[in-house]
């Protein structure tokens, strides 16, 4: 599954933190500004889990491409 994943995180030890747990599940993040981004193609279930990471912060976008 290929994943793309973004959050705008407004705190720089939040925005740090995700980063750090984007690289923790195998992923490479990018940030942009406030945002940060990762995309991710591989096993459905380590997709979930980065679907579930961005999740939690209040303006995020996931999106998955077939």
């Amino acid at each position: 599954m290929c994943i793309i994943c973004t959050a705008v995180v407004e705190d720089n030890i939040d925005r740090e933190f995700l980063c750090d747990c984007v690289e923790a599940l195998g992923g490479k993040p990018n940030v942009s500004g406030k945002t940060v981004c990762v995309e991710y193609n591989g096993e459905d279930e380590d997709a979930k889990q980065f679907a579930r990471l961005f999740e939690q912060y209040e303006v995020h976008g996931i999106s998955t491409l077939s």
